[in-house]
């Protein structure tokens, strides 16, 4: 899995961040408020609470759809993590014991969490064998991406010695952030964007009414009612435009196909059309 990741605010100029460079591909985010279609960003979890509120609403609305991930990693301050969670982050001494990474990071990670409100996956190390947690994450929804923080130190140079643990860890806890959507013009954003031409309201004006069995055949009715002085090739064109723009679909006008030929200077030959030979 490819997954793209995004080293954000202290952390994109930090010599830590350097370390997961080392083990990630990871690009910089230089402006927090041009964030990536999708991926991870990853941020000390101390830069994280120090953002206002405002700043913080901006990732949590990012964060609404799904391939996106919000990773807070250490150091915290003591305290409240977010100020929309009852997530609590506190130093810690004890021994630890954990399986996978964990383990091999459990000497080093200096604080611990304490959260009702989330989501932690034990079969992946995320909870240590005193029940207490390494690493949880929270989703708005069950599609949306996901806000996560660890205690544990990625930027720790023992990671350099676990590389593939690190990536199956990253890529472990991604997959709970979603499939992202694929970036697509809405059907309403690419009918403002069609500009009609004669051709476009000669083909509507001819549908009107009418069911075809194939596209090409509304251009044969325009050419059989020799009413409109339209090239072939413009015919042809303005076909492929009104179908991708689904004014015309399934062989007969759309709903939208009517109110467009509805709203034109054609309406006053649709009807007239309508009732001449197909």
């Amino acid at each position: 899995m490819t997954i793209n990741t995004y080293l954000v605010g202290e952390l994109a100029t930090h010599r830590r961040g350097s370390v997961i460079a080392d083990i990630l591909p990871v690009e910089v985010l230089a402006d927090i408020e041009a964030l990536p279609d999708c991926g991870s960003l990853l941020m000390f979890g101390q830069n994280w609470q120090k953002l206002t509120s405002e700043q913080q609403g901006g990732f949590r609305e990012w964060l609404a759809l799904p391939g996106r991930q919000l990773l807070l990693i250490p150091p915290f301050n003591d305290g409240l993590v977010s100020a929309n969670l009852d997530w609590q982050v506190q130093l810690q001494s004890e021994s630890l014991v954990g399986e996978g990474l964990a383990a091999s990071l459990c000497d080093e990670v200096k604080y611990v969490f304490e959260a009702i409100t989330c989501q932690f996956e034990r079969s992946l190390g995320h909870s240590w064998q005193n029940g207490s947690l390494n690493t949880l994450f929270f989703k708005q929804h069950a599609t949306s991406g996901q806000f996560a923080v660890t205690s544990l130190p990625l930027w720790s140079l023992t990671c350099l010695d676990e590389i593939e643990a690190v990536k199956g860890w990253f890529e472990a806890l991604f997959n709970f952030a979603g499939i992202a959507k694929v970036s697509e013009q809405d059907s309403t954003s690419e009918k403002e964007q069609l500009i009609l031409q004669d051709a476009h309201h000669v083909l509507l004006c001819c549908a009107y009414g009418k069911s075809f069995e194939l596209g090409t055949q509304l251009i044969e009715r325009v050419k059989r009612l020799a009413l409109f002085n339209v090239n072939d090739e413009s015919l042809i064109n303005a076909l492929t435009d009104i179908e991708t723009h689904q004014l015309f679909t399934d062989g007969s006008l759309s709903q939208s196909g009517e109110d467009t030929l509805m709203a034109s200077p054609y309406k006053l030959y649709a009807d007239e059309l309508k009732r001449m030979a197909p």
